[in-house]
């Protein structure tokens, strides 16, 4: 959706209010720390509100009509409430990891596609803590916290992970979900030093 709205003219320097939307919804913020944030700062803080008042300027059919071209769906299966991530039949990980890796292919990088990937590439930098000049992270919950998800990567290689439960009903955005995510990104990457030749 940021790369939807840079396109649509909104200036990466436009403020929009992040503690309430022109849509009159009711809907859960966790980290947001101002009263209204630019594109980017409501990327880096996934502040639902200001997202929805960016829909709202430039126009809630023209925003679910991107989105049905970037799920490659018909747009009858999105709803106002799709800018949040429902539809009418929900979206499975492959497809959420599938549209992030199509939408970021290396030779289809428009400027504003490299301005949302330098803001998920600061988000992979302070929640990993790996400095990977390339790679993205992008991380997201379902309705009533219950689901955690993370989409990372880089342009070359997309990767997503699902944890499905919430047992002690943590209402943080992520829990300990990224650590858990740190871990074995470092354990992908680690080399074994305790291999035979064969």
């Amino acid at each position: 959706m940021y790369c939807h709205f840079r396109d649509e003219g909104i200036s990466k320097y436009e403020k929009f209010i992040a503690f309430e939307n022109k849509l009159n919804w009711d809907v859960r913020e966790v980290g947001y720390r101002k009263k209204q944030l630019d594109l980017q700062e409501a990327l880096l803080y996934s502040n639902n509100n200001s997202f929805l008042n960016a829909a709202s300027k430039v126009g809630l059919e023209n925003s679910l009509q991107f989105l049905a071209k970037t799920f490659n769906r018909e747009s009858n299966e999105f709803y106002p409430s799709s800018l949040l991530g429902a539809t009418k039949n929900g979206i499975s990980l492959y497809e959420l990891a599938l549209s992030y890796s199509s939408f970021f292919t290396p030779n289809n990088l428009s400027e504003s596609k490299i301005e949302c990937l330098s803001i998920l590439n600061r988000i992979f930098s302070d929640k990993l803590g790996f400095n990977v000049e390339n790679a993205f992270l992008k991380t997201g919950t379902t309705n009533g916290n219950k689901e955690r998800f993370a989409v990372l990567g880089n342009p070359d290689l997309t990767f997503a992970v699902l944890r499905n439960e919430n047992p002690i009903n943590d209402r943080s955005k992520e829990g300990g979900f990224i650590k858990q995510i740190s871990r074995s990104f470092i354990l992908y990457f680690k080399t074994n030093k305790n291999y035979v030749w064969i």
